[in-house]
């Protein structure tokens, strides 16, 4: 992975300034991103896939497609148990998985699959052979298409539903939310400026406004 256009410019940097100073510097290769057909040769290459998250909503509610490559390649996983999908592999005993913001449980896995390198051939052959027959599309969307058949209502369907808020309370949250706005919208203004910035910069752009206002010039003089 990399550095994130327009969210994250930070964090990888950060990472690769961490690595640089760390006396394991040479352990790395550190290649950012990398072009999408040649990401399978990395699976095959690979000992083991390591997926590290934090143990938040937007994970718990979500799953990971780059295990289920990992599994497809036949890639041994070791990743935070932290959704549906890391709890199947915890459970089946197809994967590896450690405790989420447990640095010391994630290293202690990673050195005991380091000195047991015939165990992970076999667990990445049994998490492809589950992989196959349970997170195929037919598998998966199974569930949905029988509940298609006879869609029922949800349970709290005509239920009463109260929103109790007093219109002082509505206001202030209204404030809140328009100060939110404006935050984000600075934040995208400061980003625009910067980008700008970065383009004005660019020898090509300024070779290419020259010859507009060469262009102009010439067309006036006409």
């Amino acid at each position: 992975g990399g550095e994130i256009p327009e969210q994250d410019l930070k964090t990888y940097p950060r990472f690769l300034s961490m690595i640089e100073k760390s006396q394991f510097r040479d352990n790395f290769i550190m290649n950012g991103w990398i072009d999408g057909q040649d990401v399978p040769n990395y699976y095959f290459e690979a000992d083991v896939g390591i997926n590290i998250d934090k143990n938040i909503y937007e994970v718990k509610l979500g799953s990971k497609n780059r295990i289920l490559d990992w599994i497809r390649a036949g890639l041994a996983v070791l990743s935070s148990n932290v959704c549906e999908l890391t709890d199947i592999i915890q459970s089946q005993s197809i994967g590896y998985t450690f405790r989420p913001g447990d640095p010391a449980d994630l290293a202690r896995i990673i050195l005991k699959l380091a000195s047991g390198r015939h165990m992970l051939k076999k667990t990445a052959a049994r998490a492809k052979k589950y992989g196959l027959l349970h997170f195929s599309f037919d598998a998966t969307a199974a569930p949905l298409l029988e509940w298609v058949k006879c869609p029922p209502f949800a349970p709290d369907y005509k239920m009463d539903r109260k929103i109790i808020l007093d219109g002082q309370e509505a206001f202030k949250n209204l404030q809140l939310i328009s100060l939110n706005q404006q935050e984000m919208i600075k934040g995208k203004d400061a980003r625009i400026r910067e980008l700008e910035a970065r383009l004005h910069k660019n020898p090509l752009y300024r070779f290419g406004a020259y010859l507009r206002a060469l262009s102009a010039k010439t067309g006036r003089n006409k």
